[in-house]
């Protein structure tokens, strides 16, 4: 390959528009290098490359099934599987959000605000209790590190309740609080986080599609709860807010 020709897959591969088994044309080691990957955090061995890595995977082949051979296919699903087989999988994803929000706060960022939009992909595909929870926190977290920035015709990243409403909306729940083909990410915030109110209180249960089993935060129970306040009742604050203060000065995700 050319230098240019190189630099072209490369940027392919970050917008999601092919995976390296069409660039490199050796799909078989493709495959098993990313089948490797999953073994290897499957068994134990997994570090935060691992994990990331995994995420990548999940994120630049979702949405996209239909369009996948059966082995990518499977592997999409293994990866997935994977992710959603630990909380502590989708708890590190949340930390990638908050340390990435701390820094733009702090206007010390080592990784581009975009980059936050990506995790909140990955959990798109996670759909678990924890991810609820990550999802219900943050949809409170109206905070704008870019609000004093002019951004001109460019458009300024989104805040995390924002990213949140849009991912929730994605998440494949059944009976979603709002019922649209498309999020209204500003419009739907409190409606969101009324829904979110209503499961952390413990008497709203939700399920995805797909999926017979019905949760609470805790985890599955035998029957649905419906009951809690109606559409349009006035929202309460979170008890705590969703990024609390560390010891160190950093702003970090409340334990999940």
């Amino acid at each position: 390959m050319t230098p240019r020709f190189t630099t072209l897959v490369r940027l392919l591969l970050i917008l999601g528009f092919c995976h390296p088994a069409e660039a490199d044309g050796d799909r078989e080691a493709w495959l098993s290098e990313k089948r490797l990957i999953i073994e290897n955090v499957r068994s134990g061995k997994d570090d935060e490359t691992a994990v990331e890595e995994l995420g990548r995977l999940v994120r630049s082949l979702g949405g996209k099934e239909k369009s996948l051979g059966d082995d990518e296919r499977l592997l999409f699903q293994e990866a997935v599987e994977t992710l959603s087989s630990d909380p502590s999988y989708a708890q590190h994803f949340a930390s990638r959000i908050a340390r990435i929000t701390d820094e733009e706060i702090a206007k010390t960022w080592t990784e581009h605000s975009s980059q936050r939009g990506w995790y909140f992909q990955t959990l798109t595909e996670l759909r678990r209790p924890e991810t609820i929870k990550i999802l219900g926190e943050l949809v409170f977290d109206e905070r704008d590190p870019w609000k004093s920035e002019d951004w001109g015709d460019g458009g300024r990243p989104y805040s995390n309740c924002y990213h949140a409403v849009e991912t929730l909306h994605k998440l494949g729940l059944r009976n979603p609080p709002v019922a649209r083909d498309y999020p209204d990410v500003y419009g739907d915030v409190r409606t969101w986080q009324l829904w979110y109110e209503q499961v952390r209180a413990g008497t709203r249960t939700f399920s995805f599609e797909g999926d017979d089993t019905i949760y609470t935060l805790a985890g599955p129970v035998k029957e649905s709860r419906e009951s809690g306040p109606s559409p349009g009742s006035k929202v309460a604050p979170p008890p705590a807010d969703p990024m609390e203060k560390s010891s160190g000065g950093k702003l970090a995700l409340a334990a999940i």
